[in-house]
């Protein structure tokens, strides 16, 4: 799940389209993409839901933006004389025979496949945190806007959207939060997967160099159940990226990855059913099909910053005192617990990530209920560390069996990995075989 969006791909997406002329508008546009465009450096993460912005540095800028009016100096000094060679078509690229004219969209057509929200890799716009992800949005009434992926409120680059027949139309619109001159039409080239989830779009040509930056590439759908959630729902085989999840604390005055802080692969029949800043989730499909919750779940979820939770009778959001923050010392925690019956410890390496892994169950001797588990007896096991009742909460009940993974990940930071299923030993034992090769194909930043 990666899109291309160095400089390379600014200055190629522009120099495919073989310009014939370079008005100031289009170098301006070209200058104020440049800007904006986050540089190839180590990433940074920003928090879910929050709406911030980084400076970008001075030097960068100069280099970059040096580069990109060189680029289009070159493009002027090499294209054909206009005035020698007046009333003659400049020739145009290859490619160029494949593209459809700018009238070849009728205005007002809008696939309706097109129609929800695609999620993205950060994009070069100032005002989507850098390296957040981005979602692209297309609307029922003909208009298309991107927006940073944790704030969809937020639109930049406004469009009318027309598309059929595998060919869109973008033209600008009226808005203050673009780079772009009202009535800039872009033309590009479409396709879907053959489940409709994965969205490609390519450049054929766009008075916007802005919008061809940041739209181009690959989008996944939003397909959550959850309408609040960014997750993508029902996936396709292949691998994929957290939107929003972060595993390591900030050093001072910068922020970890937030785009792509987990990376895993699934096998058809797998839904991601969950994604936010302090975990993923995900089911299989038959089970996120379940709205109504008639059959057993089964789920493997992973989380940051897990503690051990106080064992006390009303389960509060508090950790348990004296525990250090390692995977030996939390699952040799977890199986001194009275609340739960487990293996014996093992240790597990997933992609040169050292940790230890336990099955477990609630003791049938336990006979605590924690409050908002219907009656249910269940036990506090993992919370997130620090954070009262603000954060996550794992609670284990009678029918579950779990395969708990604790990961050391460097630097303090810990990562949960729990596999759990709540019907017999022998779902249980199948969705470990089915889960356990996700598990292994998880990698963490």
């Amino acid at each position: 799940m990666t899109t291309d969006r160095d400089f390379d791909r600014l200055a190629r997406a522009w120099l495919e389209l073989g310009p014939d002329e370079a008005p100031e508008r289009t170098v301006t546009a070209i200058l104020q993409a440049t800007e904006t465009l986050p540089q190839v450096r180590r990433r940074f993460r920003w928090p879910a839901w929050r709406d911030l912005t980084m400076s970008r540095s001075p030097l960068f800028i100069g280099v970059w933006a040096t580069v990109l009016i060189a680029v289009a100096g070159i493009a002027l000094l090499t294209r054909p004389d206009q005035h020698n060679n007046a009333g003659t078509p400049t020739s145009p690229p290859s490619s160029a025979a494949s593209r459809p004219p700018a009238s070849a969209v009728a205005a007002g057509t809008l696939d309706p496949r097109l129609v929800g929200q695609w999620m993205g890799d950060n994009r070069p716009i100032q005002e989507i945190p850098l390296m957040g992800g981005t979602r692209l949005i297309f609307t029922d009434f003909g208009a298309s806007y991107l927006t940073p992926a944790n704030s969809p409120v937020d639109n930049y680059l406004t469009s009318s959207a027309t598309a059929t027949a595998g060919t869109m139309r973008l033209v600008t619109g009226t808005d203050l939060n673009s780079d772009c001159t009202k009535g800039d039409v872009g033309i590009y080239t479409w396709s879907l997967s053959p489940s409709d989830r994965v969205l490609r779009i390519d450049a054929s040509q766009d008075d916007c160099i802005p919008r061809i930056a940041s739209i181009v590439g690959s989008w996944w759908r939003i397909g959550c159940h959850d309408v609040t959630d960014g997750c993508l729902g029902d996936l396709d085989a292949g691998a994929y990226r957290s939107a929003f999840t972060t595993f390591h604390e900030a050093p001072p005055n910068q922020f970890p990855v937030l785009y792509g802080n987990l990376t895993y692969a699934v096998p058809d029949g797998w839904a991601n059913s969950g994604d936010w800043d302090s975990g993923l989730e995900l089911e299989p499909s038959n089970v996120y099909a379940d709205l109504a919750g008639e059959r057993p779940y089964q789920k493997i979820q992973v989380v940051a910053h897990p503690a051990i939770a106080a064992q006390d009778a009303s389960c509060s959001p508090s950790d348990q005192p004296g525990v250090q923050p390692t995977a030996a010392a939390m699952i040799h925690a977890i199986t001194q617990l009275p609340s739960v019956t487990a293996s014996a410890p093992t240790q597990i390496s997933i992609n040169l990530l050292r940790g230890q892994m336990v099955d477990l169950s609630l003791a049938p001797s336990w006979s605590g209920i924690c409050p908002a588990m219907g009656g249910t007896r269940s036990a506090p096991l993992l919370h997130q560390a620090g954070s009262g009742d603000q954060g996550w909460a794992w609670r284990v009940s009678a029918p579950e069996r779990w395969r708990l993974i604790v990961l050391d990940l460097g630097g303090g930071n810990l990562a949960a990995i729990a596999l759990i299923d709540s019907g017999t030993q022998g779902s249980f034992n199948e969705l470990a075989a089915e889960a356990m090769p996700i598990v292994r194909s998880m990698r963490f930043k």
